[in-house]
């Protein structure tokens, strides 16, 4: 990476974002590729004149609530120090991030649904906590801009299949045109959005041109990149790319990210940060490796269903308990210790109601955390008996209690969200399900 290269990169950026009105999105993991490309960005954009830096740009980062702890700390700093120089360098360029929904986070998913954790065949968890948020604030911007461009650090040295993909999607236009020529040159199409356009600065480097980079020019915004270099180093692994759409690749493959990952075999990155001091992540990776032990104890642990490909499905009642268990077990010492939380209240009341529509009741989550805690009164979900002066009113107008009781855990599901989407489809099905049950079969 000499000067005159890094030159004319910079020019590039300028001139894509001087081109039109279209706004950028940034996607930002807090790894190499996506740090490198954020400090380009930011670099080319502070080097053109105020009058001249029209447009919005938003850096993402996805957080999927189960990072690396250590990771989730320096993400948070760097966004927190960019903010802050970019609106006294005056540049309309700000930091966020984005999260899964409450009925979509990994442990509604394990341990309120049941769902066994992950594997690379059945990987449920990238399009519920990475590319649903992301793919949200994309058509959020699209919605009130038309079109938007999609930046990202991803570079076709990095695999074969990469490579392809960011082929396969280039805009082809034989128009010659100095709109069409640009687009060509510099862009592709979102795979899925189709008012989205990818950016991917650096999809020509290689590793040690990124490297070069962040090792030869401080971040503009005053962020350590030396930092950045030694959590690679501690970790051994690679960044977990911010996952737009189903061609990004996902992690796996030793990449730092989801501290719960069980679609590899062994996650070498927490590995390598106990092994280089971090010990206090010792009991999260021994949860990790513990659910994953129960995914392929079938008949312990996994519910039997002839319907299914291999025969055994979610995860039993009492193992979704054993597991919760087991997490407040490790937030527990953690929490005492470093102050850190592995799951928010509102996850423990979606599994609460989870577990209310298989039968359970409504203080078995309550349960699970006095038994780790020891108490018998605070918790941080309350048991609040509802069901007796419910089952009065539905026995009164004869409403099926069961009905009545899933429509108001719908309704209260949503209710914290400004766009309660598909409320009515939700509770149009209850109807129809009750209708079917009511209707004698001859």
């Amino acid at each position: 990476m000499n000067k005159r290269a890094l030159n004319s990169k910079i020019k590039e950026i300028q001139e894509l974002y001087l081109f039109d009105e279209k706004p950028w999105i940034i996607g930002y993991s807090g790894g190499k590729d996506s740090t490198c490309v954020l400090q380009l960005i930011y670099l080319a954009i502070k080097n053109l004149p105020p009058e001249k830096r029209h447009k919005k740009i938003w850096t993402i980062c996805g957080d999927t609530l189960v990072e690396i702890p250590t990771v989730v700390e320096r993400i948070d700093t760097t966004l927190d120090k960019l903010n802050k120089a970019a609106k006294e360098d005056e540049i309309p360029l700000s930091g966020l991030k984005v999260y899964p929904e409450v009925n979509k986070s990994f442990f509604v998913n394990l341990i309120g649904r049941g769902y066994p954790s992950p594997t690379r065949t059945f990987r449920w968890c990238t399009e519920r906590l990475k590319i649903d948020p992301a793919t949200e604030f994309i058509k959020n911007k699209v919605s009130g801009h038309g079109e938007v461009i999609v930046i990202l650090g991803a570079r076709k040295s990095e695999s074969m299949s990469r490579a392809q993909t960011m082929k396969n999607h280039k805009i082809k236009n034989v128009v010659k045109t100095k709109e069409k020529d640009l687009q060509n040159r510099l862009l592709r199409r979102h795979t899925t959005l189709a008012a989205a356009f990818v950016y991917a600065p650096i999809e020509d480097w290689k590793l040690n041109d990124v490297w070069t980079f962040l090792t030869s020019f401080e971040s503009p915004w005053g962020d350590s990149n030396s930092e950045l270099v030694m959590l690679y180093q501690k970790a051994g692994g690679d960044e977990c790319p911010l996952v737009i759409d189903t061609s990004t690749p996902s992690c796996g493959n030793s990449r730092f990210g989801c501290w719960v990952c069980t679609v590899v075999e062994q996650d070498k990155s927490i590995k390598g940060f106990i092994e280089n001091g971090e010990s206090w992540l010792k009991p999260m990776a021994e949860f990790r490796d513990m659910i994953a032990k129960m995914r392929e104890q079938r008949k312990k642990h996994r519910v039997y269903d002839e319907s299914r490909i291999g025969n055994y499905g979610a995860f039993k009642m009492s193992s979704r308990k054993l597991i919760l268990k087991e997490l407040f077990k490790v937030e527990k010492d953690m929490f005492e210790e470093y102050g850190q939380r592995l799951i928010r209240t509102e996850e423990l009341l979606a599994i609460q109601k989870e577990w209310q529509r298989k039968g359970e009741k409504k203080d078995a989550v309550k349960k699970c955390w006095n038994s780790v805690y020891q108490l018998k009164t605070e918790a941080p979900v309350q048991d609040i008996d509802e069901d007796m002066v419910l089952a009065e009113q539905c026995k009164k107008f004869d409403v099926p209690f069961s009905m009545v009781n899933n429509m108001l855990i719908d309704e209260k599901d949503l209710s914290k969200y400004a766009r309660r989407r598909n409320i009515f489809t939700r509770l149009k099905s209850h109807l129809e399900t009750e209708l079917k049950d009511s209707i004698a079969v001859p």
